[in-house]
């Protein structure tokens, strides 16, 4: 089996320079292309392989007869037992004449070592035919250690015994705690004499002295302390008895109880805890391919949204740097759009754009012009207060621009018309 570490040494880093195209646009995609080239090398020495094979797809549209990468790609495929898709981009490139080479070297690579009788195409089925036989392999296993009756017959009466077990603990805690219902109501007789008083005009008041509270805390005590009291349900039978014993019992199993259910708290707090991270791990890979697929507005809104958020330094410090990668692009993306949308007459979905700048943050080369532009969608929408605070958004960032001047206008024209 080959091993794509070691297979790697084949792959060195491509300097731009070196290839060229017949025209201006044809560069800057051969360019773009090496880049994620280069980028997907760096994701193959850190075992991601997925972000890598996105990369290559992606440098592959661009530079369709770049023969280094789509050999590379053929390589990821073939690690992550695609065999169908390796076999077509080693075929592929193995068609050039001058760097063809190493995809022949691999096609002969896997036919040799399934035993193909040298026939690439052969091997590579071979290989996938194997991987299927191992999968029935497997499941037949899995139906021989099936239990044989006698195991069954065990474990079903196990079964039954475990839930005749549950049934008596069942049983056991609706006793106590019909108990403890019938104490607490008891208690609650002792204490109501004790909680209330009657002013001059006759309405009972809460007693809120000090002496009231010691001598309720002193009937609660005596009501748990006294063994063998009972006290009689008021219909002359003999009541049901609260002992000592009794209480301890109750005492013990609230202590255990609560004992369980920190536990458990701390359990679902570790739990998620690692669900966060997995989100935040999947939300850093989704920007990350965000920006090699040149999705720079979307990838700009999530990590926005993620900085929001109470993250850690680390955490923080990786979203700020995934930002950087991406924010003048998503300016420019969003600043050509709005402005589009804003020529247009559609002031509604120019102000949803044009708002992303402010909340972006950052000093957009443009941004003065595009902020004027959002304060006059909002007063051509009727909406005086944003469209004030907008003008004034630019007085405060742009003092000495005429587009400050413009926006006091403005804000003297809005203020006249109300």
């Amino acid at each position: 089996m080959l091993d794509l570490k070691s297979e790697l040494v084949n792959f060195p880093q491509i300097n731009p320079e070196r290839l060229a195209g017949d025209s201006k646009e044809a560069n800057v995609n051969i360019r773009n292309a090496v880049e994620l080239y280069n980028k997907a090398l760096e994701s193959l020495r850190t075992n991601s392989e997925d972000i890598a094979i996105i990369g290559l797809k992606k440098a592959l549209s661009l530079y369709p007869d770049f023969i280094e990468a789509r050999t590379l790609l053929g390589l990821c495929y073939l690690y992550v037992n695609d065999y169908r898709l390796a076999a077509e981009m080693f075929k592929k490139a193995a068609k050039d004449e001058e760097k063809g080479g190493l995809a022949q070297g691999y096609l002969k690579s896997i036919a040799a070592e399934t035993g193909s009788g040298g026939s690439a195409e052969a091997g590579i089925r071979l290989q996938a035919v194997k991987q299927k036989t191992d999968k029935l392999a497997d499941g037949a296993k899995k139906t021989k250690s099936k239990k044989s009756p006698a195991e069954r017959k065990s474990k079903k009466q196990d079964a039954r015994t475990q839930d005749a077990k549950t049934q008596d603990f069942k049983t056991q805690n609706i006793e106590v705690i019909k108990q403890e219902s019938h104490f607490k109501r008891e208690s609650q007789k002792f204490v109501e004499p004790f909680r209330y008083k009657a002013d001059k005009s006759g309405v009972k008041r809460p007693i809120k002295s000090f002496a009231a509270g010691a001598l309720l805390t002193a009937v609660v005590s005596v009501v748990v302390l006294v063994a063998g009291l009972s006290f009689g349900t008021g219909d002359g039978d003999e009541g049901q008895k609260v002992t000592a014993e009794s209480y301890r019992q109750l005492e013990e199993q609230y202590n255990r109880l609560s004992s369980d259910y920190n536990e458990l708290k701390k359990q679902l707090e570790s739990a998620n805890n690692e669900i966060r991270k997995l989100k935040l791990k999947s939300s850093f890979t989704e920007a990350e391919n965000l920006i090699l697929e040149r999705k720079y507005e979307q990838a700009a809104d999530l990590l926005i949204a993620l900085k929001n958020e109470d993250l850690a330094e680390e955490d923080r410090n990786k979203c700020q740097g995934l930002l950087d990668k991406c924010i003048v692009q998503a300016c420019q993306a969003v600043y050509n759009s709005g402005i589009q949308l804003f020529n247009a007459g559609k002031y509604k979905e120019a102000s949803e754009k044009l708002a992303k700048l402010k909340n972006y943050n950052y000093d957009y080369a443009y941004l003065n012009y595009a902020l004027y532009c959002l304060g006059k969608c909002y007063d051509s929408l009727n909406d005086s207060k944003s469209a004030i605070e907008t003008f004034q958004l630019v007085i405060d960032k742009f003092p000495g621009s005429d587009y400050a001047i413009w926006s006091r206008n403005k804000i003297n024209e809005i203020m006249s018309r109300q």
